[in-house]
């Protein structure tokens, strides 16, 4: 059995607003027009957008793409409260979830009560969707920072992938997290989503993926120029600064062997493919 994920990395014009809030002030322009006719049209069982994407405009386009059995991560947007929360719909049914880990810069950190992450974590099972056997986490930019290798921990028995949307600074720290995570969980998948600002030169893209890979096609990979993670077994995709669709289906059943020379040998993963937008 394979998972299909399509994720986008947008380039996006945010404002910071005077209560700390970030929007996208393009939002209702260009921006989403390619993205959402390939949700329609994809045969992903995944979809995700960044961080701060999120057009409740597009609601009942995004509702029915999830009545066909796909999840959809339609990004986040703040609250009249402002909590920033990801918007995710699943058969038909729209679900708002809270960022656990807020950023230091976002105006929840300084008005929520602080927890530690044990006590984040025993809010996770929320945030945690089933589809083809494989259980989802949604674990919003800094919540897979600080959440990720944790929530792998707790779960060595159940296969997963960690979706993050990013409105992200620095994804060298995050994919220093994903090594750490990947080396103890070697069955999960990390599938991290970020967006290119033109506000800020420090958020740039840089979307990657991580998971079980055979060897021979992450050489196949890298030749191509799409892993530059060259020391580590469970690079599987690294996106460069340009906008794009970020299509994978990967293998998320154990019945193939990682050993070239076996009968049993698969492709892993079964397709990659890049678009620009």
């Amino acid at each position: 059995m394979s998972l299909k994920l399509l994720g986008f990395q947008l380039k996006v014009t945010e404002t910071y607003t005077p209560t700390g809030d970030y929007i996208n002030s393009n939002l209702l322009g260009t921006l989403l027009y390619h993205p959402i006719k390939m949700m329609e049209e994809t045969d992903a069982d995944v979809i995700v957008f960044p961080e701060y994407c999120y057009n409740h405009l597009l609601d009942e386009r995004y509702k029915k793409v999830s009545d066909e059995g796909k999840l959809v991560i339609a990004g986040t947007t703040y609250t009249d409260q402002g909590i920033n929360c990801t918007v995710v719909f699943e058969e038909g049914k729209k679900f708002m979830l809270p960022k656990l880990f807020p950023a230091s810069n976002e105006p929840m950190f300084r008005t929520q009560p602080r927890k530690t992450v044990f006590e984040l974590y025993e809010d996770v099972s929320k945030y945690m969707f089933e589809i083809k056997g494989c259980h989802v986490v949604i674990l919003t930019c800094s919540d897979y920072l600080n959440l990720g290798n944790l929530v792998c921990m707790a779960n060595l028995d159940k296969r997963l992938v960690l979706i993050s949307a990013c409105h992200n600074n620095n994804t060298e720290i995050f994919k220093q997290e994903a090594v750490v995570i990947h080396n103890k969980h070697d069955l999960a998948y990390s599938f991290v989503i970020n967006c290119i600002s033109t506000v800020s030169s420090r958020i740039k893209g840089e979307s990657f993926i991580y998971g079980p890979i055979q060897k021979a096609e992450q050489d196949f990979l890298r030749m191509e120029g799409k892993i530059q993670d060259y020391n580590y077994h469970s690079a599987i995709f690294n996106a460069d600064t340009e906008p794009c669709s970020i299509y994978c289906e990967v293998l998320t059943t154990e019945e193939y062997s990682r050993y070239e020379r076996s009968l049993r040998y698969k492709k892993n993963p079964v397709k990659l493919e890049i678009k620009p937008i």
